[in-house]
């Protein structure tokens, strides 16, 4: 345990300095922001938009953890999950799933079921940042596919995905296939639930677009963006990371 909280206290600094560098490399955005007409207002609408946004995405946590049968209270997961946040700011984005994993296992929590809640998070939060792109930036993603790169790459992307997935399946085939049996059968008996993980999602964008909203207002004074324009970006920066 001792082992497990050095780790997780490496990873999060890690997290902090590479953010922090992240916000050292544009100081005079910080300054413009800083001196901007209702900074206060704006940084206490997107902070609390920010905060509720996480404390709903740790609800989801804990719910997509209970379809696979982790019956571990709200108390235990929603912690573990707010605390391995800082791991999004390392090279990859993958380090706050490790963590949560990790520290996770550390309460006898099955890495196994941490990674089927994995997947349908991730499954959930494309198919709604999707068709939220799809709904407020029709036009910019048709004009978007129109260009032969965006389109190549985009092609590309998703076969490598399915030759990725193809070729897992078939060398770990003994394992993945009772692996994604018994996923698909807790999906199954969960739909109710998974329909509230979905809502919660939705909300969750709702709120980045308004944090995104309210920076904008500070950042580009004299362009302001509408908050749907915000929601459908924010939607779109998620799909992009």
């Amino acid at each position: 345990m001792k082992a497990l909280r050095i780790v997780g206290i490496t990873l999060s600094l890690a997290g902090l300095a590479f953010f922090i560098a992240a916000v050292a490399r544009s100081p005079e955005v910080l300054f413009r922001a800083a001196t901007a007409p209702f900074f206060w207002t704006s940084l206490l609408i997107g902070a609390a938009a920010i905060f509720c946004s996480l404390l709903l995405a740790a609800l989801n946590w804990h719910m997509l953890l209970g379809v696979f049968g982790v019956g571990r209270p709200l108390g235990l997961i929603g912690p573990v999950f707010l605390s391995t946040q800082i791991g999004k700011y390392l090279p990859g984005n993958v380090g706050h799933l490790v963590g949560r994993a990790v520290v996770l296992k550390s309460y006898d929590i099955p890495v196994s079921a941490s990674t089927k809640a994995m997947i349908v998070e991730a499954i959930a939060l494309l198919c709604v940042g999707f068709a939220l792109v799809a709904v407020l930036l029709r036009e910019w993603l048709m004009q978007a596919l129109k260009i032969s790169e965006v389109s190549t790459w985009l092609v590309v992307g998703l076969l490598s995905i399915v030759v990725v997935a193809a070729a897992a399946a078939l060398v770990f085939r003994d394992r993945i296939a009772p692996f994604i049996r018994q996923l698909l059968a807790d999906l199954a008996a969960s739909r109710k639930r998974l329909l509230a993980v979905g809502t919660i999602d939705l909300v969750n964008f709702g709120l980045n677009g308004l944090a995104l909203w309210s920076s904008s207002v500070l950042l580009f004074p004299d362009k302001p963006i509408g908050m749907l324009a915000c929601l459908g970006v924010a939607s779109a920066s998620f799909l992009a990371g």
